[in-house]
């Protein structure tokens, strides 16, 4: 699909079609704020299997928002998870612990600026957060103006699923407040990016001046449905 197709409005069936066993799948989305509800149900109601999830939180909370991501995790479908927050699944850490999980817990602002490394072709950063802690175990240290860093390298995804509360048939949206949160960065750091909108209109109705998600970061548009 072209970045700059007029239109790219697209079907649930049409998005299903694009989760496939093994993918990396980047989630928008901070607790319950800007998280594409509806593509995470669609995932769950796929076939696909043998996922990498990243996000910043995933709650196990029955009915919840993130319910269905989770529900994956504790079936098995989701055997890699680099995740920031884990207090809102109770499942994570004891299947960790058991082996089932193979999990990588990345510093909130680490694993934001890993993805925007990702989006635009950073070679990685030097950070001190978690220096000489699990999190840096393996990574190379070095030393600048006297001070210890480690390196921390880009992160990137096959698809990113994200939330906008506007966008126009080509993909410009608009997030309100801090919907934006991880939505923004994770959208240009996928090969491939699937939009759910609470509302779509034509192209040329958007200030382009507030835009937060422009077109050429996106290669689907589906509308969210109701409740999510």
């Amino acid at each position: 699909m072209g970045k700059a197709a007029p239109d790219k409005v697209k079907t649930k069936a049409e998005a299903l079609d694009q989760f496939k066993d093994g993918s990396s799948v980047m989630v928008g989305g901070f607790n319950k704020v800007g998280v594409p509800g509806t593509l995470l149900r669609w995932l769950s109601e796929s076939p696909a299997k043998e996922l990498t999830l990243i996000c910043n939180n995933c709650s196990n909370a029955e009915g919840g928002i993130w319910y269905p991501a989770a529900s994956m995790i504790k079936a098995g479908r989701i055997p890699t998870v680099r995740i920031s927050y884990l207090a809102t699944n109770t499942d994570l850490r004891p299947m960790w612990e058991a082996g089932e999980l193979e999990l990588e817990i990345i510093p909130q602002g680490t694993l934001a600026e890993r993805i925007r490394a990702g989006a635009f072709g950073i070679g990685g950063f030097l950070t001190k957060v978690g220096i000489h802690t699990q999190i840096s175990e393996g990574k190379p240290i070095i030393e600048v103006d006297g001070e210890e860093y480690f390196l921390e390298k880009p992160l990137k995804a096959d698809i990113a699923l994200v939330k906008a509360t506007k966008a126009d048939k080509m993909g410009n949206a608009i997030c309100h407040g801090t919907s934006k949160n991880f939505n923004t960065i994770m959208a240009p750091a996928a090969r491939f990016t699937i939009l759910e909108a609470d509302e779509i209109v034509e192209v040329g109705q958007l200030n382009f001046d507030h835009i937060d998600i422009p077109s050429i970061f996106v290669d689907m548009v589906v509308q969210s449905e109701k409740g999510t």
